[in-house]
């Protein structure tokens, strides 16, 4: 795993950072150390790569985009190590050359690869993004039946784990930069077990996976979908159920196990909100009635009621800056 690992942490690189005539040289020299490939500019194409790299205890992860270039990992960079590496494509098209075999991955479509495997990659046409997790063969071991045959069967878009994995990096980058060395422990592992079940696992491995790493990730899929909705006056389980696919006895079941209710969640999401919007100014022009409405209560006297039970104070005195 990459240095810095043991302790997390993010690095952002891009090729506008440096000037024209030296881009590709320095560029190679910043990421080459880092990412063991050749990079090769595509004749008479805009070259343009930017990167996000975030590192803890077991993953590694990247971010980026590229334009005008092809990744070589030739024998000489190959390395001797058991990670692997899921690459999942973003925004665009890529062609993947590994093991003798091409695939051409389509926007969500993701493969898996090696270090110690020789291959080439690169954006079809124009640019192409991906999502790049490298983590130890070991993680992944005990949960997918045949991993070396993933090496030659690209994993297609609308796989459920995939999905979730890309709207978990804002998690992944959180946990590294937290400092946390048991939060990024734990972020890890949610990461290991959605990159398992998109392998494909075996059952009673399969089992542990949903139970962590599915779990989390839906949960927080859930709530951002609350946060999104939270003005509507009919936002419920149901509702969201139906928008992510699931049962509204399932999404029940995932805040039940973290403590607290759906309805809880919603109720503490929208005071959260009425809290904000009374203490800043742009909307001291708006009543207290206003506010209420718009962050999705239908009954001005139970908001006050559980504005002052949730802040100690009425909202009039939170707008004055009497509550905290």
């Amino acid at each position: 795993m990459a240095e810095g690992a043991a302790t997390g942490g993010t690095w952002r690189f891009s090729s506008d950072d440096f000037p024209e005539e030296r881009r590709l040289n320095l560029f190679r020299e910043t990421l080459e150390p880092v990412l063991p490939f050749a990079i090769e500019p595509v004749h008479g194409a805009r070259f343009f790569n930017a990167v996000t790299l975030m590192a803890l205890p077991g993953l590694d992860a990247a971010v980026g985009i590229s334009e005008g270039a092809v990744f070589h990992r030739t024998r000489p960079l190959t390395r001797q190590s058991d990670d692997l590496t899921l690459c999942v494509t973003q925004n665009g098209r890529s062609l993947i050359s590994q093991r003798g075999a091409d695939m051409v991955m389509e926007d969500g479509d993701a493969f898996l690869s090696a270090a110690d495997l020789v291959s080439t990659s690169g954006p079809l046409e124009g640019a192409a993004g991906c999502l790049t997790l490298r983590l130890p063969r070991q993680a992944l071991a005990a949960s997918v039946l045949d991993i070396e045959s993933a090496f030659v069967r690209p994993i297609r878009r609308g796989t459920e784990a995939l999905r979730l994995l890309a709207g978990y990096m804002g998690v992944v980058r959180q946990a590294a930069d937290s400092g946390s060395i048991g939060v990024q422990r734990l972020v890890a592992s949610h990461v290991q077990d959605l990159v398992a079940l998109a392998l494909g696992e075996t059952a009673e491995a399969g089992e542990i996976a949903r139970g962590r790493g599915l779990r989390a990730a839906r949960l927080r899929a859930i709530k951002a979908d609350v946060r999104a909705h939270l003005r509507e006056r009919d936002l419920s389980a149901e509702t969201v159920a139906r928008r992510q696919g699931v049962s509204p006895s399932y999404v029940r079941k995932l805040f039940d196990l973290t403590g607290t209710s759906f309805s809880a969640f919603v109720l503490d999401q929208r005071i959260a909100c009425a809290h904000a919007m009374l203490r800043n100014p742009r909307f001291s022009g708006l009543g207290i009635s206003a506010i209420a409405y718009d962050v999705g209560f239908g009954d001005l006297s139970y908001f006050n009621r559980a504005f002052r039970r949730r802040h100690g104070a009425t909202p009039s005195e939170a707008r004055r800056g009497e509550a905290g």
